[in-house]
């Protein structure tokens, strides 16, 4: 899967949360947990498809 964060069209590996493909490429992400639970990571998705 691709994700594009800050206008850069990034790699996410099936196996990785879009957290953990975030940090991979070095973007400093507030978080807390890396399981989703605390929120700090939480963004909005514009892409209407996403949960499909």
């Amino acid at each position: 899967m691709q994700i594009e964060f800050e206008g850069q069209t990034l790699e996410c590996n099936d196996d990785e949360t879009v957290l953990d493909a975030l940090l991979r490429h070095g973007h400093a992400i507030p978080h807390g947990c890396c399981s989703g639970i605390c929120q700090a990571c939480k963004m909005i998705s514009t892409d209407e498809n996403f949960c499909d």
